[in-house]
């Protein structure tokens, strides 16, 4: 039963996709890692995005091959966190998303950076998911060069909803307007 509600959540996820450009991420079964029952839990591209795990959470993340919790948070129970990560064997970052100043493209490129810099199978949360969207939007427009459209798109299919608003204001300031990052030299 649970690889079949598995399989519905990604076939769901890629079915959201339709209409897409054709070389867009978006999740596959072959890329995407196991769900975890976060609050607002959803698989993005080999990343769970949504809201603050519990340890039994946790204690599910690591025994389902995740390797990086990485909190946006900017304060509450971060600490707490750290040392429970920590415990259970697994790399803690923690990157807090000021709002509205930390949605910007410097924060993208940042959660990037992390991502390039560990492996694995990486857990990204705020309290409730939506900040974790709202960046996956930004790095959807800074990083791999969407528009402002697309990239609301990738953040809407990830839980964007209130900050919608604050994710397109930021966009053209902190982020169109500066060059994507690139793998070329």
């Amino acid at each position: 039963m649970r690889s079949r509600c598995l399989l519905l959540a990604a076939v769901l996820l890629v079915g959201c996709g339709h209409g897409s450009k054709p070389e867009t991420s978006y999740p596959t079964l072959e890329r995407s890692a196991e769900l975890v029952s976060i609050p607002n839990a959803v698989l993005f591209d080999g990343m769970l995005i949504g809201g603050t795990p519990s340890r039994e959470n946790l204690e599910q993340a690591r025994d389902l091959g995740y390797k990086t919790i990485i909190n946006l948070r900017t304060r509450t129970g971060v600490d707490e966190e750290r040392q429970m990560v920590e415990e259970l064997g697994m790399t803690f970052v923690h990157l807090p998303v000021h709002l509205p100043d930390g949605l910007s493209g410097e924060t993208a490129r940042a959660l990037v950076e992390i991502l390039d810099q560990h492996e694995g199978f990486f857990l990204i949360h705020c309290k409730t998911g939506e900040r974790a969207a709202a960046l996956m939007a930004l790095r959807a427009a800074c990083v791999e060069g969407k528009d402002e459209e697309e990239a609301v798109v990738v953040g809407r299919r990830l839980g964007l909803k209130k900050l919608e608003t604050m994710v397109r204001e930021a966009l053209p300031a902190r982020c169109l307007a500066q060059a994507p990052v690139s793998d070329e030299g």
